[in-house]
């Protein structure tokens, strides 16, 4: 797992691009049907924090890189790091003399289109399926509580309709800072967290079509030794009432012959389980001898053995 092709990111590239879209059609929908005499100000849930926001802006558009409150009295040197990053768009917009509004809204899309890829990254560490994949983000992009069931039962309005931060969907619709946050807490595990993962002992890459061994030791062959197929996915496993293994217990990746992770693991009942995972259109055959495990692939296009 944590692999993704490069056929993949298309489809992760346009549907994300279709989140963001219909995030925004209810801003597009609000400034339509604005009434004669009135100004759209391009806030929606949460006006109040929306519109002190784009107060920000109006600052960094000013030329300021420090924060200062503009409604006291007293003496200020300024904050030059809170709300950096507004008064960082509010630069972007006056260099580009765009209207704040839609500088706003472009670092909004811009975070949660780059959400929703870094989360299907993050989602490939733990599903290999590409469909199951899809539908986790799918759902991750969409998902809610159920307080829809509030409002329309007893007209009570639940958390996550209008919590922004609750959910995926309301981060990307309401602000800009909401979906960067996320997507800089998915980072920082995939370059830290996921490689001290990959970083466990590795297990010896095998040849292309050549066997690799699986780690145990002891009367292997019989004695209720069984072995079956796994469907996805795909793989061999094994179980080993009386072998001891010659590694730690744990998931070993290869990552190379068209094998992907070999696990050992302990059985309750005694003994060792073996898996030994593969990359689909292959065959594994395995051989059990007493001393040895070996697991060989074959094409699924030649015939089993």
């Amino acid at each position: 797992m944590g692999q993704v092709r490069r056929h993949e990111w298309g489809w992760v590239c346009c549907f994300s691009l279709v989140v963001v879209v219909i995030a925004t059609l209810p801003y597009l929908v609000a400034w339509w049907l604005t009434p004669p005499g009135k100004f759209y100000t391009g806030t929606l849930l949460n006006p109040q924090d929306g519109q002190s926001y784009l107060a920000k802006m109006e600052q960094g558009a000013a030329g300021e890189w420090s924060f200062t409150l503009p409604y006291t009295t007293e003496a200020q040197q300024g904050a030059p790091v809170a709300y950096l990053y507004y008064l960082l768009l509010g630069h972007i917009s006056g260099f580009l003399s765009f209207p704040i509004n839609g500088v706003g809204h472009a670092a909004r899309l811009l975070a949660g289109w780059a959400l929703l890829l870094v989360a299907y990254r993050f989602i490939a560490e733990f599903i290999s399926g590409v469909s199951a994949r899809r539908m986790a983000l799918a759902v991750l992009a969409f998902s809610s509580g159920l307080g829809w069931l509030l409002a329309v039962l007893w007209g009570l309005t639940a958390p996550d309709l209008w919590v922004a931060e609750s959910n995926t969907f309301l981060s990307i619709l309401v602000n800009p800072h909401f979906p960067l946050a996320e997507t800089l807490m998915l980072l920082i595990f995939l370059l830290v967290a996921a490689p001290l993962e990959r970083d466990a002992p590795q297990a010896e890459a095998p040849a292309e079509t050549g066997p690799t061994p699986a780690g145990a030791r002891g009367y292997l062959a019989g004695n209720g030794a069984h072995r079956y197929v796994l469907a996805s996915p795909e793989g061999v496993a094994v179980n080993l009432p009386h072998a001891r293994p010659k590694v730690r217990f744990g998931d070993y990746r290869v990552q190379r012959g068209g094998f992907k992770t070999i696990w050992v693991r302990r059985r309750p009942q005694g003994g060792l389980h073996l898996r030994v995972l593969h990359e689909p259109g292959s065959v594994a055959e395995v051989k059990l001898t007493p001393s040895a495990v070996q697991v060989t692939l074959k094409r699924s296009s030649q015939p089993e053995r």
